[in-house]
C-alpha cells in the first residue's frame, strides 16, 4: 500500500494455531529496509513463493524467510514494507485438511503520512470516519510547552 507513506504498521492475528504446513505467514528479514527501485509486487500477490522468485530475479537483496508459527489468539506486528506473505496451506493435500484463518489490522500512528501520489484505493475516506478508523489510544500526557 504505497499511499501510506509513514507511521503504518500491522497487527496480524491467526483465529487458530498455523504452522509451516498450514501456510502460516512469513516476513521477509529487513525487506523495509530495502531501496524504493526494488520492485513492487503489490498484495494481490499472496503467495510468497512467486514473489521470491519475481524479486530476487529482478533484485541483489539478500533474501531471507522468517515463518511465524502462532497458536491461535497471538498476535504479530510487523512495519508496513515488510514483504511478507504465505507458502501454500499443504495441510489441504493430506487428512488433517485444515483452513487458516486470521485477522489483518493497520495501524496508523499519529505519525502516519500519506503518499497522494498514489491510489488510496478509498482508504482517503475511511480514514475520517471513526466507524471505520476508530482511535484506539490517544496519548494526552504529551505537553507542547
Amino acid at each position: 500500500m504505497p499511499f501510506f507513506k509513514d507511521g503504518v504498521i500491522t497487527a496480524w492475528i491467526p483465529l487458530v494455531d498455523v504452522s509451516s504446513e498450514t501456510g502460516s505467514i512469513r516476513y521477509i528479514q529487513g525487506s523495509q529496509l530495502w531501496p524504493e527501485r526494488s520492485p513492487y509486487t503489490g498484495a494481490n500477490i499472496q503467495n510468497i513463493e512467486h514473489q521470491r522468485d519475481r524479486i530476487r530475479s529482478d533484485s541483489n537483496n539478500d533474501w531471507f524467510e522468517t515463518i511465524a508459527e502462532m497458536n491461535a489468539g497471538s498476535i504479530s506486528f510487523y512495519h508496513k514494507d515488510t514483504l511478507h506473505g504465505s507458502a501454500i496451506n499443504s495441510s489441504a493435500f493430506n487428512s488433517s485438511n485444515f483452513d487458516r484463518y486470521a485477522i489483518a489490522i493497520g495501524l496508523l500512528t499519529d505519525e502516519a503520512k500519506l503518499d497522494t501520489r498514489f491510489d488510496d484505493y478509498g482508504y482517503r475516506a475511511l480514514l475520517k470516519d471513526e466507524k471505520y478508523c476508530p482511535v484506539i489510544y490517544q496519548n494526552n500526557s504529551i505537553s507542547n510547552s
